[in-house]
């Protein structure tokens, strides 16, 4: 973790920084500070802060203006530092987050067993107030105390729910439930039937509330007999009456008062029956085996009757007559037991005999001829005469084959027939058996499919209905199960080409399992969508995908390709350029790859973008002397590596000394423990000793011509003498020398590390000479004449400006004094020098010359817009002001030339703002050309 705090205080110990404050404001969505707290903080710094770096005291950094963070409770302390170019400035506030208060709510009674009054306890360490709603649609009732009392009037179940404050606002809920009913309880006999006298035991079950108890049990044995009362939950009665028992009952009172009674079954106990009488109702003893025999068996008493038939098996009635048919030959015992209630008495049998035949058989088929069955013959007896029947061939009687085949129609339900005859006997027996034939094939909707699309399988010609026939669909590779269903819609997930196939069976073990192939194989086609993609990368490295896309079929050529980066940009090229994020994230990239066929499929991949490092480096542009140090530092919140690594005290560390010998750029990286990297730059600039270039160093020109010096090694310059130079701190100054001069010029770096000198010479030419004469004070629209004086060698003359005069490059001009002029004579010698002088026309001052408007409209529409003096025989305004209506100052100018519109009030009161129509006073004083001042004031409206 960089030491931030140190190096801040060692920026802010170096630079003064007077013109920026930092501040930031932190708020929550709901106004509270309760944990877990979301709590948003906003940098309100002034001037333009280069960046930013946040410390919000919980481990967590940002270089974000606003961030949001999620605190558990505590007291944290967040700092901000801004940083400007030039200075860093840090602010740090304490906030406090508040645990919310804890909670748990108990009932003295969860569960009551008749309305009452339960004692509901709120434990909570922190709570001031608690807000209790008892689930009866009471209301809400707000107390400061932890325990309360509450009376329910009915029975059910109630959800109560409490919700607790803290001194601070934070609140926290608990809630339980409690139910109100009758105790549920359970009363069962250990027998319900038997012989008398039958000692039983009454038991009952009850459920109550925790902390009740039975305290009585009233028991009513339901057959007479006097109530007994007790509070054992179970108790031995012994019953000797016959008529069932409907009444009996328990009634269970608890501790707290709750009853509730208890209905046992009904339950009866009888006497053994005797007398039992058991025959055939036919009174015969000897039967076919085709016949159903009738038995009958009689007990005065008995209600229930138990019958064993002598060959397995058993049947149980109430009726005193049952029906049996028997399967097997010979002697048979039936054994027919009487009960009363439940108390069996004495057996009676039945002796009989069983002849004749019993007709079986079976029958299955091959594979390589469905229709055609083989009859196998396993039937029972002494058979003198069989036939075989089939449905197909009415009238068809096949006696001569024990066992037979037979050749059934394609398509069909059929039934099979086997005739039984023992003439000995005169016994017949017959077994009729279901045959279905089909010749089924299975098609489907395509055999060019795309993956993922939909396939129907469809049996034709299948068996009927009826038959117990089912299908195992072999599809794509799987095996769908479709029972007695002849058709299977199926959405095929594997490319491929498959040889489909369906078998169809019955639960018949010797028919045969067909199996139904398509007659062309289904190939599932589309393209085999990948890409390769970096899993993780940083945020200023470009995501670069490879399409690694193909048909899983070579002929089906891929045609259209769509990319969705995951942050809401797209792309249908196959490969795209390489993708930069925005920011930090986990990002899915998905591709939709779309075949000739039309066939799509689509995969995608998650790349993982990690943030920069923040990073700024401070300060961000320097100069130095050769051979001078200068400290920089580096803000970040991770490890910084600086380079060059040449004249720099330590490449690793957040503040630095370096000793550059040339202009250098310092570049600071941060990487974070992701190997993310960001860079900032410190650019020193190093002045280093050199040579000035100077031109002139000697050249001749006219007295007060120009003469402009150029420097090929600009700096700091100083020149001197002062002497006619426009200006002796610049590098290119003009001279204008009256005389033959020689000048010093010491030039230093803007850094002031090194100088170099120079002593550049100006000759003088001879002058020429020119006098205008004095001035001329006239009267306003008086006519005067120029007679100058000139010197031997003028040679030319120049007079400016024309104005009124009658010409200018006469020697001897004439005018009209109409206004103050002063006029200029430039004469040029032969050597092409120039002398000049100037001559003034004053006219006479006059109160009539001082004018000012009464209004003005400063409207920026080219006229009339400035409020200003204007004169004649004036040569300086030395003061004009203007003040409102409470004597406020609103524009004031002092020693002008008169007649200047641009040098008056332009209405604005600051630089910003025009004030409304009102009515201002001014006060002037200016200076008359001839001497002498004068002082007036007068009233002006501004009208806007």
């Amino acid at each position: 973790m960089k030491l931030l705090c140190l190096l801040i205080g060692l920026i802010l110990s170096v630079y003064s920084v007077d013109a920026q404050t930092v501040d930031f404001n932190y708020t929550t969505g709901n106004n509270l500070f309760c944990a877990p707290q979301s709590v948003t903080f906003t940098q309100t710094a002034t001037g333009s802060p280069q960046s930013f770096i946040w410390n919000f005291g919980n481990g967590q950094t940002s270089s974000s203006p606003s961030q949001t963070i999620i605190y558990s409770p505590g007291t944290y302390n967040i700092t901000l530092t801004a940083i400007y170019p030039g200075s860093a400035i840090s602010i740090t506030k304490t906030i406090t987050i508040y645990a919310p208060p804890t909670v748990t709510l108990t009932a003295d009674k969860p569960v009551l067993c008749q309305p009452g009054t339960v004692t509901f306890t709120a434990s909570s360490a922190n709570a001031v107030s608690y807000e209790w709603d008892f689930g009866d649609g009471s209301g809400i009732v707000t107390t400061p105390s932890a325990t309360i009392l509450h009376g329910y009037t009915n029975y059910g179940s109630f959800h109560i729910t409490v919700k607790t404050f803290s001194a601070e606002g934070c609140s926290s809920t608990a809630s339980t439930d409690i139910n109100i009913a009758k105790f549920p309880v359970v009363a069962l006999p250990s027998v319900t039937s038997g012989c008398i006298p039958a000692a039983i035991y009454l038991t009952v079950f009850p459920s109550l509330p925790a902390g009740d108890a039975v305290q009585n049990i009233t028991w009513d044995f339901g057959d007479g007999s006097p109530n007994v009362n007790g509070s054992v939950n179970s108790i031995a009665h012994t019953y000797t009456i016959t008529s069932p028992v409907t009444t009996a009952t328990a009634t269970i009172t608890t501790a707290q008062g709750c009853t509730n009674t208890a209905s046992f079954p009904t339950f009866a106990f009888g006497t053994p029956p005797v007398g039992i009488n058991a025959y055939t109702l036919s009174r015969r003893d000897t039967f076919c085996a085709s016949e159903t025999i009738s038995f009958a068996g009689f007990a005065p008493t008995a209600n229930f009757y138990a019958w064993d038939f002598g060959d397995g098996q058993q049947a149980n009635v109430n009726d005193t007559t049952v029906t049996h048919l028997y399967r097997t030959l010979g002697p048979m015992t039936a054994t027919v037991t009487p009960y009363f209630n439940g108390c069996a008495g004495p057996s009676a049998t039945v002796n009989i005999f069983i002849r004749g035949v019993v007709a079986r058989y079976s029958l299955g088929n091959s594979c390589t001829a469905k229709s055609t069955y083989d009859f196998t013959n396993q039937s029972l007896g002494r058979i003198d005469h069989f036939e075989w029947r089939f449905s197909d061939v009415p009238g068809f009687i096949d006696s001569s084959n024990f066992s037979t085949r037979h050749t059934f129609p394609g398509y069909g339900s059929f039934m099979s027939t086997l005739n039984l005859y023992d003439y000995s006997s005169g016994c017949t027996d017959s077994l009729s058996l279901p045959v279905f034939t089909a010749s089924p094939s299975v098609s489907v909707s395509t055999t060019q499919v795309c993956k993922d699309s939909s396939l129907l399988y469809s049996i034709n010609n299948t068996y009927p209905a009826s038959s117990p026939y089912a299908y195992d669909f072999h599809v794509n590779g799987q095996l769908v199960n479709t029972g007695n269903t002849p058709s299977l819609s199926y959405q095929p997930s594997q490319f491929g080409t498959f040889n489909d196939y369906v078998v169809v069976y019955d639960p018949n073990a010797a028919t045969c399992n067909d199996t139904l192939r398509l007659p062309a194989p289904v190939n599932v086609r589309g393209p085999v969508p990948n890409f390769n993609s970096i899993a993780s990368v940083c945020a200023d490295t470009a995501v670069s995908v490879i399409n690694l896309s193909s048909p899983y079929f070579a002929a089906d050529s891929l045609v259209a390709w769509r990319w969705n980066f995951g942050d809401n940009r797209y792309d249908s090229v196959k490969n795209p350029l390489p993708h930069t994020y925005a920011g930090g994230g986990i990002y899915t990239i998905s591709l939709k790859v779309t075949d000739k066929n039309g066939c799509s499929q689509d995969t995608f991949r998650q790349v993982t973008i990690y943030s920069l490092p923040p990073l700024t480096v401070f300060p961000a542009r320097d100069t130095i002397c050769l051979n001078d140090t200068l400290q920089l530092f580096g803000f970040s919140t991770d490890s910084l590596r600086w380079s060059p690594t040449t004249n720099i005290n330590c490449v690793n560390c957040d503040t630095v000394t370096v000793r550059p010998q040339f202009t250098t750029a310092y570049v600071a990286t941060a990487q974070n423990s992701y190997g993310c990297k960001a860079t900032d730059t410190a650019f020193i600039r190093v002045y280093r000793p050199f040579k000035m270039g100077l031109m002139p160093l000697d050249t001749s020109v006219c007295k007060g011509q120009p003469v402009q010096f150029r420097m090929a090694n600009p700096g700091i310059t100083t020149w001197s003498p002062p002497d006619f130079l426009s200006n002796t701190g610049i590098p290119n100054p003009v001279a204008v020398p009256d005389t033959s001069i020689q000048y010093k010029v010491l030039v230093t770096d803007s850094a002031g590390c090194f100088s170099d000198s120079a002593y550049p010479k100006i000759t003088i030419y001879p002058p020429v000479t020119v006098d205008a004469g004095p001035d001329l004070t006239l009267p306003y629209n008086t006519a005067f004449t120029f007679t100058p004086v000139y010197g031997n060698n003028a040679m030319a003359y120049s007079w400016t400006p024309a104005g009124n005069l009658s010409c200018t490059n006469c020697a001897n001009p004439s005018g009209t004094a109409v206004k103050k002029q002063s006029y200029e004579i430039d004469v040029t010698s032969r050597d092409g020098c120039h002398a000049k002088d100037s001559i003034t026309v004053f006219v006479t001052c006059a109160s009539g010359n001082l004018m000012l408007p009464t209004a003005f409209t400063p409207n920026s529409d080219g006229r009339n817009d400035y409020f200003y003096p204007i004169t004649r025989g004036y040569r300086n305004i030395k003061s004009f002001s203007v003040f409102d209506r409470f004597g406020t100052k609103v524009f004031e100018r002092r020693n002008f030339e008169p007649n200047v519109p641009s040098s008056g009030w332009d209405g604005r009161i600051r630089a910003d703002k025009y004030v409304n129509t009102q009515t201002f006073v001014w006060v002037l004083e200016a200076d008359c050309d001839l001497g002498g001042t004068v002082l007036t004031k007068g009233t002006v409206t501004l009208i806007h």
